[in-house]
């Protein structure tokens, strides 16, 4: 009965060393003596938590995030010098169709900047201006007619993970 008098004037007083000496001196056997089957948890200490961890932490974001921008942006500029411009291309297609050409991929850019997501994940957008598309087919399943398909795409926004 001190002890549980001990340790209510403890919590009153924030005095958490105090807390932590009198739940390590409690005999846990005793406690659960009816209740044998249940599991026993030894530790039962308080967790001292500080407020300089938090304000340490928000910096530490910031900075994360403008490296994360930094890193997005140079992706972005590899993307843009890797690709030529116009891509063509005739592997994945269908049967029905011959070759699929692509105009302004070479004008990609960052358009915002990069947030943190769930997790340890970051969400950036590229954007494209123009983007125009053309396919050549030839009649075939799915497809009544021969010629060639063109198809243009104005402000394009890609959102990456």
């Amino acid at each position: 009965m001190v002890q549980l008098y001990d340790l209510k004037s403890s919590y009153n007083s924030d005095d958490k060393d105090k807390m932590n000496k009198i739940l390590d001196s409690l005999d846990v056997r005793k406690l659960f003596k009816k209740e044998e089957n249940n599991p026993v948890r030894p530790s039962r200490k308080i967790m001292v938590i500080n407020d300089d961890e938090f304000e340490d932490d928000s910096s530490m974001d910031e900075s994360k995030l403008e490296m994360a921008n930094e890193k997005f942006e140079e992706f972005v500029k590899k993307i843009k010098n890797s690709i030529p411009d116009p891509i063509e291309t005739n592997k994945g297609l269908s049967s029905s169709y011959k070759n699929l050409t692509l105009y302004g991929v070479s004008k990609i850019s960052t358009c915002k900047p990069v947030k943190k997501s769930f997790g340890n994940h970051w969400k950036g957008t590229v954007c494209l201006p123009n983007l125009s598309s053309m396919i050549t087919s030839s009649s075939g399943p799915g497809v009544p007619f021969k010629g060639k398909v063109i198809s243009i795409f104005k402000d394009i926004q890609i959102k990456m993970t």
